[in-house]
């Protein structure tokens, strides 16, 4: 190796002189470094030419031109080496460049076929997502008729039962009216039979003291009522009228009640209340926003029935009227009645007033409250204030008063209101049924009410059909402890005493005699 290295160093000189001569002969400017061996050869021949020309001996020349030959096989050698190092440079990069490519390639294809996937499943959701929307729509469609179904089927129970409950309401106290509303919707096609006005009735006699009867018997509106006491009560020859009375907005008579009135020539009134409540104080803020149709129509139902009039209680709390405005409501109501087919028979009497409220100049009469004075004097201030009407002065009596601790129609009483010929309103009459009777309707029944009017008739200076005493006994002469019982607890006396009477006429020719025996 040293040999070969000072060689080479000799012929450096030499290969330089070739590597010049070479590098004339070359076009470009770097050498073109060829691994091929007739290249090696060329540049190996070139260079030994050079030296030659250079004065070398031809030993000299063939050192040189191997030495370049080696040399130039050694550069091309690593040349070539490099070349292939920077190809494969150049092909890992043309790879990676490929595989970049190609992965972006695939990534773009699993993109590009996501996004069409996607789009698919977008199609194919929206697709299904329409035909279950449609489902939906009919599901929801069909749901809502269910709903409604329902709806309006719970409306028209609900309807059926407001319907069923304003129904019942409506006959509970038919044909009473227990709010204004009623009174407003009410008309001659669901009204019922009408029964109209009666014929040939009489007005009321003027300047002669009259008796009053306010029915007020256990609510009104019942068998008890309408039924049992009307068929006890026979004493229409004492009453010169008739009012019934309920604790209903507008107590309208039922038929029964006014064809006998009717029958035995007595007028009957219907009752219109305000009591001492707010449903009162409702119903007359209802009454004054429709004044001028709760008139007509009050004449109109008065007409329907066949009654003659009102009979108005006012017990309302005072603010619920405005100053004077119940004064011209009776005063209008009582001129579109005698207006009416009822003509001057009709009567509005007002509760509770006396004859110095400005009432009794627009009502047919007045009635005043229980309790009333009954000293002299102020028996001659009531005279001198109703003037020549004093019998359109009606003195309250409760019926029930020795319960109530009320005025009651006893003969001093009474005889007083005779004594100044004012009228009596007996109220709550249906005492005798109620109380003594014990609500059951007896023959014994029948001739306590009897006695009961008697009494009043006797006291009021009119002459009496019985034998009615003050204060009016179940029966005098029973035992205290037996005064309650019916006519069948008098009638059960022993088969022994009666065995004869029995076998000829029965029970009820006994019963008959019992009553006889009784007047």
């Amino acid at each position: 190796m040293p040999g070969r290295l000072h060689a080479s160093c000799a012929l450096c000189f030499f290969f330089r002189l070739g590597a010049a001569v070479l590098i004339q002969h070359e076009e470009e400017a770097e050498i073109a470094v060829d691994s091929s061996e007739g290249k090696a050869l060329e540049m190996a021949a070139i260079v030994r030419k050079a030296v030659l020309d250079a004065g070398a001996s031809g030993r000299k020349a063939d050192e040189a031109a191997i030495a370049v030959e080696r040399e130039y096989t050694e550069l091309a050698a690593d040349a070539q080496e490099e070349q292939n190092e920077a190809a494969a440079e150049i092909e890992s990069q043309r790879y990676e460049e490929q595989n970049q490519q190609a992965k972006v390639e695939e990534q773009r294809i699993e993109e590009e076929v996501e996004k069409r996937v996607k789009e698919e499943v977008e199609k194919r959701v929206k697709v299904e997502a329409k035909k279950e929307d449609a489902r939906v729509v009919a599901l929801e469609k069909e749901d809502l008729k269910k709903v409604l179904r329902s709806v309006k089927a719970e409306e028209k129970v609900n309807c059926e039962k407001q319907e069923a409950k304003e129904l019942e309401t409506k006959m509970k106290f038919f044909p009473g009216m227990t709010q204004m509303s009623q009174l407003l919707q009410w008309n001659e096609t669901t009204a019922g039979p009408r029964m109209g006005p009666a014929k040939n009735m009489e007005p009321l006699q003027r300047g002669k003291g009259r008796i009053m009867s306010l029915h007020d018997m256990a609510g009104g509106y019942q068998e008890i009522a309408d039924n049992d006491y009307l068929s006890m009560f026979q004493s229409w020859n004492v009453v010169d009228l008739f009012v019934y009375f309920s604790h209903v907005r507008m107590s309208v008579p039922p038929l029964q009640w006014t064809a006998i009135a009717h029958e035995h020539g007595r007028p009957a009134l219907g009752t219109i209340i305000f009591e001492r409540n707010q449903e009162s104080t409702d119903a007359i803020s209802a009454l004054r926003s429709n004044r001028e149709q709760v008139l007509s129509q009050l004449v109109k139902v008065a007409e329907h029935y066949g009654f003659d009039g009102w009979f108005f209680n006012n017990e309302a709390y005072p603010s619920a009227w405005n100053k004077g405005e119940p004064e011209q409501f009776v005063k209008d109501l009582k001129a579109q009645l005698k207006s009416s087919s009822l003509g001057e028979r009709a009567q509005l009497i007002s509760y509770p007033y006396g004859p110095t409220s400005e009432m009794f100049e627009h009502s047919d009469g007045v009635m005043v409250d229980y309790n009333w004075n009954r000293g002299k004097n102020a028996m001659s201030e009531l005279k001198e204030a109703a003037g020549a009407r004093a019998a359109d002065v009606y003195m309250g009596m409760d019926s029930f008063g020795s319960l109530r601790a009320n005025t009651e129609p006893d003969p001093s009483t009474v005889g007083l209101c005779a004594d100044g010929d004012f009228s009596l309103g007996v109220f709550a009459p249906g005492y005798t049924f109620e109380h003594p009777a014990h609500k059951q309707y007896s023959l014994l029944a029948v001739d306590y009410d009897r006695r009961y009017w008697d009494s009043i008739a006797k006291n009021f200076g009119r002459k009496a059909e019985g034998k009615g005493e003050w204060p009016v006994l179940w029966h005098e002469d029973l035992p205290r402890k037996s005064r309650w019982a019916n006519h069948a607890d008098l009638l059960h006396k022993s088969d022994e005493e009666e065995e004869g009477e029995e076998s000829k006429h029965g029970t009820a020719a006994r019963s008959s005699k019992l009553i006889k025996q009784l007047s």
